[in-house]
This record gives structure tokens, C-alpha cells and sequence, in this order.
């Protein structure tokens, strides 16, 4: 026995393989001892860990036959050869669906008459290997109707779990955390495309909740749904922290957990960061002084990270100013680590990180890893920056002590006189191309001369009238042209020759002598 207890089958043939599992079977026969039977499944349990699937599927009839026989008087040893055989050929559970029901609810109603944590922690995994999140309707029933404080009828009981300890008053604490805990097992264990019901499901966890007998399982059960469901349970996470923000008023570990949970898997659309207030207003003053502090810090900072940005400026310094008024009074400065941290963290634009009033505190306070990791922090925000120089400065920069060392010219920076001197013949050039612009002469118009109601005045008159507008109209426009002209010679600049140097007049009269 004890050699075939320490066989291992990993590295045999499949013909020694199945002589194991003929001895093993050999063992667990009804008419064998408690004792020898009990190692006996322990050993079939090992041997199938690493069996050949082929010897699986040859064995699989005769270990299938065992089942009723199990479920006769299920026991420890024989449940966890049960939930390998699950693990290593799923199909038994179909095959065989009454006996290993029986043997999972029997094993469940042990651990929860006895209060066995080694058979409460097997059935409950027996179950969501064998069901999954397919059973889920069931347990939120059985739940419910345990919560009631009426007769559960056999109707009722048919829609149930069948569990034979359902409406037993004296195990009633005991039987809704443990079907709680089942319920966040199987939505763990739940396949991709599974549905579940969400109404029946939140009416569920309100009256777990309302509840003090099960308030703590059922906190971790929505701890568990949300985790597990993901991107399909965000449109209703809003729904569950207006449930849990409720209870702030008898605020333990455990809610704060659940909410610190629910903040770091989906961050500022869990919605939190509007009830920040409310959350801190909750807490006993000084933080340290509570058994949740740790749990209560950690939430308050795991919001501040996620959702600094969108809050309220006034709530967020009124939070901060008053943590540090706190810091200032403790001497317990390892509670508040991480809410210190945040707040160095901060990405509002109009709340100020406090970086001094941090180091200040910090180098005021009794030396641990904290206070230095917090001032390595306070440090690397207070130093002064690097400008961001372009990638052609930077290249500039490598340049020049090749240049110098070549000796090649460096040009002179560029003097201001030099500039001004620039600056000033531009704007003169620019004036006197507007002096030089000639304006467009004034189209005069011709008025109609009309003859007064008196006596008739001849064409002869009324044609010499209009030409002689026309003409002093000329006159005037010629005038400005020339003076314009005028104003332009005069403005004209002289040449003026260097010594030795010749006109344009005297080299053209070189050519044409007269």
C-alpha cells in the first residue's frame, strides 16, 4: 500500500498506468475498512492528477460506478477524488448529475452543521467546477428565502438549493455566509457569455445588507461580482456605491474594502469621487485612532489618485488641510503614508501640492522608511527642471568645440549699434516710397446746369459754362502732379563721389568726345 501510495504513474506506460488504477479500485470497495478506503480514493486522486487521458477514457465506467456509492456516505477523502475526476473529465458531471449533486449538497450540509472549513471550502468548489454561475437563480433564492423569518414552503423549496439545514434557525448565520461565499465562488467560475439575473441579484445583496447577520458576506460578494463582471457590471457600479454609501453610518473594514475594490477596478467612472465628502465625514477624528484607519486611508487615496482631477477644488483643500493638521499632532506619521503620497500625486489645477508643509512634516517626525520615502518624494518635486532644448541647439552645442579646434572662423554675434543702424535705413527707404506714390487724379463730375425759370438762356452759354469748369478742373489736377513730381527731385538723394572716383556724366563723355 505504501509503495503504491508513492508510485508515480507520470513517466509509465499506459498498460502499467491501468494496473495502478486496478489495485487502487481494489481499495475503496464497500467491503474494505473506513481507513483503507479513505487512502485509497486519496491515491486514485493522485494517480489521475497525471493519468493518460487514453487510460482516463478506458477507467472511466468502472470509476463513474463508484459515484453511488460515494454518495451513499460522502466523506473528505472521497469528495476530493470527486472533484479531480471533475477536473479531468468535465462529461461525469453529466453522466453522473444525481449522485454528485448529492455528494456536493451532503458535504455542504456537513460543513455547515459541524462549521468544517475543510468541507465547506471542497463543496463550495466542487459546485462551481460541476455548475458554474449556471445555478446562481437557485442560490439568491435560498438566500432569501433563509432570510425570511416565515415557514418555507415545499413550492417554494423547489426553486431552492436541496439542502437539508435550509430553515434551521440555530445554523441561519452560518448557512447565509456560507451561501454567499458559494454565490462568489460560482460568478468566479462563471463561463464567457453567461447571464445572470441583476435585478433578483441587487434585491439580494439590499437585504443581505440590511441584514447584521450577513452584512460581511455580503459586502464580499459585491466585492466579488464586481470584479468578476467587469465592463458588463459598469453601467450599474453608480447603482451599488449609492447602496454601500448608505452604510457609512456604521463604517468597518470590510465597507471599506469594498469600496476601495470597486475604485481601483474602474477608477473615476466608479463615481466616488462625488461622495468624498460624505466618506470622510464618516471617519472618527484623528484616523489613526480607528481600527479601519488603514483600509479608510487607503480608500481615500486610491479616489484622490483616480479622480483628483474632476472633484471639487474647495473639498479637496478642505480634506487636505485638515489630514495635515492631523500629521501636525500625530506621531504616527506610517497611517497617513499613502493620503500624503496622493496629495503629493495631485493633478488638480487649482489645489496646490504641498510639497513644503510635507518635507516640513516629515523632517519633523521620527525617522522610518516612510518619512524617507516621502521626502525622496518631496525632493524630486521641488528640484528645478531642464529646459527642453531642441534637437538643433543640442547639435549646435556638440558642434562647436570641433569648430574651435579646427580653427576655423567663428562668426561674431551680431552688435546692437549694427542692428539699430538696420532697423532705422528700412524705416527711411519705407517713407519714401510712400512720399513717391502718386495719387490717382480726382475724376471730376460733371454737374447738370439747369436754366433758371427767368428769362431762356442759349446752348451756346450753357456749353461755354460747362468747359470752362473742365478746364480750371484740369488745370488744378496738372498742378498737383507737378508738385508731387516736384517734391520727389527734391527729395532725391546726391551722389556723392569718393576721391578718384568718376560719374556716370564723365565716363559717357569719355566715349562721345565733343
Amino acid at each position: 500500500m505504501e509503495r503504491l501510495y508513492y508510485s508515480s504513474c507520470e513517466s509509465q506506460s499506459e498498460e502499467q498506468q491501468g494496473q495502478l488504477i486496478e489495485k487502487a479500485l481494489l481499495n475503496v470497495v464497500p467491503g474494505r475498512d473506513l481507513k483503507t478506503r479513505s487512502v485509497g480514493w486519496l491515491i486514485l486522486e493522485k494517480i489521475l492528477r497525471t493519468v493518460n487521458p487514453g487510460v482516463l477514457r478506458k477507467f472511466q465506467a468502472r470509476l463513474g460506478k463508484r459515484l453511488p456509492d460515494i454518495s451513499a456516505n460522502p466523506d473528505l477523502c472521497s469528495g476530493i477524488f470527486v472533484r479531480q475526476l471533475l477536473i479531468k473529465n468535465p462529461q461525469i458531471g453529466d453522466l453522473q448529475s444525481s449522485s454528485i449533486d448529492k455528494i456536493i449538497f451532503d458535504l455542504l450540509d456537513y460543513a455547515i452543521l459541524n462549521e468544517d472549513d475543510d468541507y465547506r471550502r471542497l463543496a463550495i468548489d466542487m459546485f462551481a467546477i460541476r455548475h458554474g454561475s449556471s445555478e446562481t437563480e437557485k442560490i439568491v433564492k435560498t438566500i432569501e428565502g433563509s432570510l425570511k423569518n416565515t415557514l418555507i414552503s415545499p413550492e417554494e423549496r423547489l426553486d431552492m438549493l436541496p439542502l437539508g439545514c435550509l430553515g434551521a434557525k440555530e445554523v441561519r448565520e452560518r448557512f447565509i455566509n456560507y451561501l454567499l461565499e458559494l454565490f462568489s465562488v460560482s460568478i468566479s467560475a462563471a463561463k464567457r457569455g453567461s447571464k445572470l439575473n441583476r435585478d433578483s441579484i441587487f434585491s439580494m445583496f439590499e437585504k443581505t445588507l440590511a441584514d447584521s447577520i450577513s452584512y460581511a458576506s455580503a459586502l464580499k460578494a459585491i466585492s466579488s461580482f464586481c470584479l468578476i463582471g467587469k465592463s458588463s457590471v459598469l453601467p450599474y457600479i453608480p447603482r451599488i456605491v449609492s447602496m454601500l454609501i448608505v452604510h457609512l453610518a456604521q463604517p468597518v473594514t470590510e465597507l471599506f474594502e469594498t469600496l476601495l475594490t470597486i475604485s481601483e477596478a474602474f477608477g473615476a467612472s466608479s463615481t466616488l469621487y462625488k461622495h468624498f465628502f460624505v466618506i470622510f465625514s464618516s471617519l472618527k477624528r484623528p484616523l489613526c485612532s480607528q481600527d479601519s484607519s488603514r483600509a479608510a486611508v487607503a480608500l481615500l487615496s486610491s479616489i484622490i489618485r483616480t479622480s483628483a482631477a474632476i472633484m471639487k477644488a474647495e473639498v479637496l483643500i478642505s480634506v487636505q488641510r485638515t489630514i495635515l493638521e492631523e500629521v501636525m499632532r500625530s506621531d504616527n506619521i506610517m497611517v497617513y503614508e499613502k493620503l500624503l503620497e496622493a496629495f503629493l500625486a495631485n493633478s488638480h489645477e487649482s489645489v496646490p501640492v504641498p510639497v513644503h508643509v510635507i518635507r516640513n512634516l516629515v523632517s519633523s517626525k521620527r525617522k522610518n522608511s516612510s518619512s524617507y520615502f516621502l521626502s525622496t518624494l518631496c525632493d524630486a518635486l521641488s528640484r528645478p527642471r531642464l529646459q527642453n532644448l531642441s534637437d538643433g541647439v543640442i547639435k549646435n552645442m556638440a558642434v562647436a568645440p570641433e569648430v574651435i579646434s579646427a580653427g576655423k572662423p567663428i562668426k561674431e554675434p551680431v552688435s546692437d549699434d549694427f542692428y539699430d543702424t538696420e532697423v532705422q535705413k528700412a524705416l527711411e527707404e519705407a517713407k519714401e516710397s510712400e512720399d513717391a506714390a502718386i495719387e490717382s487724379p480726382v475724376v471730376p463730375v460733371e454737374k447738370m446746369v439747369v436754366a433758371p425759370s427767368g428769362p431762356k438762356t442759349s446752348k451756346s452759354n450753357l456749353t461755354t459754362q460747362v468747359t470752362s469748369k473742365r478746364e480750371s478742373k484740369d488745370n488744378t489736377t496738372t498742378t498737383a502732379v507737378k508738385s508731387k513730381k516736384a517734391k520727389k527731385n527734391e527729395k532725391t538723394k546726391k551722389t556723392v563721389l569718393l576721391e578718384g572716383e568718376a560719374s556716370v556724366d564723365d565716363i559717357l563723355d569719355s566715349f562721345c568726345p565733343t
